[in-house]
């Protein structure tokens, strides 16, 4: 166990150490015997075989380390430490450490520490599993060590500075006329400028007291990083220049990813952030980093930070810790530190950094704007598997009820999602693996809203293709083969083919829809979409639309649509619409130019400006 508990008296997260699944889990460290450990769950899961035997467990022992909110180690703090109902008085070593603890699996463990006032405050409690297990509590305090010196200066006359209490006036024994407001003005006297208001130029510190004795503030230690800004050399945040708002506002982040008309680009500062943050986050899937988010923050900016290199395509189950050090390392989080252990936890930080909550403006992650954040957690019947695997992947007698809901977070971008890894060909939306549910979309002004209209563009032109000489009205209720006589269905409750009807012989289709969807097609996209939702509304047929581009049979075609790549998206689209340029069933020869020349038509129309 490797914990940070960065806030005190609150939960804190439990790693499970060999659960590695596909996606992934959180922020974490390399514990000292070699084995991999996270601040939160690892997500990946060791399939094991049912004739392969567990090697024995280690000795039960639990290493107890406490530490401030810079990192720095807690000493003479007392604790006590009660494990299986045994209580320890200690008090932490030199290095924070505590005591080593013997326990056998399944004991509880609590762990109070003494406040000043006293008294004993409960910061920790868990159910001890077997093995040796490491434990970091992080105080969301720093620790300053204080000394004065002795006034060496002249009598300031402090006394006399202090302003003496106005005399009260009698009370008028009649109201006071209202004064004129013109002549009034013409006596107002300006306002005095303020005494440490900033300059044009920098005045450089003066050392040493001044005639009082008072002694100079000194900038003692300055740390840049590579965007020439400085951070406080002890807990490596931003400077309070960086949290100055600008004056200018940022792009509006209530744009619809389904607009109709009036998306505004984002503005240039806005995309150079972006485009920072998104070559931060995938330069850091190859690194294996091993300590923990603030650690290899304060490692960065003393350029002590050993790049070890890992597979980009490798997760290491520590998703909360890539996306927050790509998050502050970009600019993009500048007020505080984001320090949420587990994916799942990462909304309410995140609105608190200043990102909007954009879920239901977005039908799903897929059509999330490049930047965008996305939580989630594990669905229930996910949650209830990993309850009952033990640390190294086999079944536990007893299921851990006490195991958090890590979830996961990634960071969407033009062709893909990053958090510590890249998938290939941009890595496809987690909701086609069945084992999350959504939490929320969070956007910040570095975000490109772009992506989602060419989406939108290039559904409209291939219905254009595919419903041609339909009204636009009657595009979404179209079918390829009649029903009871007629072209066109009259329910959105579920697709037109499912349950009851038979396809007519001689005819060998069920495609129905502005994309003429086949029922089998539409099954599948509603399963890779994780929707119970069967209604075949327009909304969904786009969204099923969009879920047929991303698939690996297509080539991940999605990540064209997003970036503008309209002729590498229909060459890899002609199998599923073949009504597009360069198909079997393209009529009367419509080639990519008149494609093409349609997209940008529909672009326009829904941007600002074009």
């Amino acid at each position: 166990m490797n914990e940070n508990y960065a806030n005190a008296g609150a939960q804190v997260d439990r790693e499970e150490l060999a659960i590695l699944d596909e996606e992934y889990g959180n922020d974490g460290q390399q514990n000292p015997t070699g084995a991999t450990s996270s601040e939160a769950e690892s997500d990946q899961v060791i399939e094991l075989e049912e004739n392969e035997s567990l090697s024995e467990e280690p000795e039960s022992l639990l290493k107890i380390g406490i530490c401030d909110f810079s990192g720095s180690p807690i000493a003479g703090l007392e604790c006590k430490v009660i494990v299986g109902g045994k209580v320890m008085s200690a008090t932490s070593g030199p290095l924070g450490e505590l005591p080593e603890q013997k326990f056998d699996s399944g004991e509880e463990i609590k762990i109070y520490v003494k406040k000043f006032d006293g008294n004993f405050k409960l910061i920790h409690e868990d159910v001890c599993e077997s093995g040796v297990e490491y434990l970091t509590l992080v105080s969301p305090k720093v620790v300053y060590e204080l000394k004065t010196e002795k006034h060496q200066g002249e009598p300031g006359g402090a006394g006399e500075k202090i302003p003496k209490p106005a005399k009260k006036k009698p009370a008028p024994s009649e109201a006071p006329k209202k004064p004129d407001s013109v002549s009034n003005s013409a006596n107002t006297k300006p306002v005095p400028k303020v005494a440490g208001a900033p300059s044009s130029k920098p005045v450089p510190p003066v050392l040493g007291r001044d005639k009082n004795g008072a002694p100079h503030a000194v900038i003692t230690e300055k740390n840049e990083d590579w965007w020439g800004r400085w951070r406080m050399a002890m807990l490596n945040w931003w400077s309070g220049e960086d949290f100055q708002k600008e004056k200018s506002s940022s792009t509006s982040v209530t744009n619809r990813a389904i607009p109709s008309q009036g998306v505004k680009p984002s503005k240039k500062q806005d995309l150079e952030l972006l485009n920072t943050l998104i070559a931060i986050a995938e330069e850091q899937t190859a690194w294996f980093v091993k300590d923990s988010t603030l650690d290899t923050l304060a490692k960065m900016a003393k350029k002590k930070f050993e790049v070890i290199n890992k597979s980009s395509s490798k997760s290491e189950g520590w998703c909360a810790k890539y996306v927050k050090l790509a998050l502050m390392r970009s600019g993009v989080v500048r007020n505080g530190a984001l320090t949420f252990e587990s994916g799942s936890q990462g909304a309410k930080q995140l609105m608190e950094a200043g990102f909007q909550d954009v879920t239901k403006d977005v039908p799903d992650p897929r059509w999330a704007a490049p930047g965008d954040v996305i939580v989630y957690r594990w669905n229930s019947a996910a949650y209830e598997k990993r309850k009952k695997m033990s640390r190294w992947g086999g079944s536990k007698a007893k299921p851990n009820n006490a195991l958090f809901n890590h979830g996961h977070i990634e960071i969407r971008t033009y062709d893909g999602y990053i958090s510590d890894f890249k998938g290939n060909s941009g890595g496809y939306c987690i909701y086609s693996h069945g084992k999350y549910e959504l939490v929320g979309i969070y956007r910040s002004p570095a975000h490109d809203p772009l992506p989602a209209v060419r989406m939108l563009a290039f559904l409209q032109t291939i219905t254009d293709f595919e419903c041609e000489g339909i009204p636009e009205e009657k595009k979404y209720f179209a079918l390829n083969t009649p029903i009871d006589g007629s072209r066109f269905f009259l329910s959105y409750a579920k697709h037109p083919w499912e349950g009851s009807k038979e396809i007519p012989r001689g005819k060998t289709t069920d495609a129905a829809g502005a994309f003429q969807i086949k029922l089998a097609s539409w099954n599948d996209m509603l399963e890779r979409m994780d929707e119970t939702n069967r209604t075949f509304s327009p909304l969904m047929q786009k969204r099923a639309a969009i879920a047929l581009t991303e698939q690996s049979w297509r080539k991940n075609a999605l990540t064209d649509i997003r970036k503008g790549d309209v002729d590498a998206a229909v060459s890899k689209l002609r199998g599923e619409w073949t009504s597009l340029p360069g198909a079997g069933e393209n009529r009367h020869g419509l080639t990519l130019s008149r494609f093409k020349e349609l997209y940008q038509i529909h672009f326009d129309k829904l941007v600002v400006g074009n």
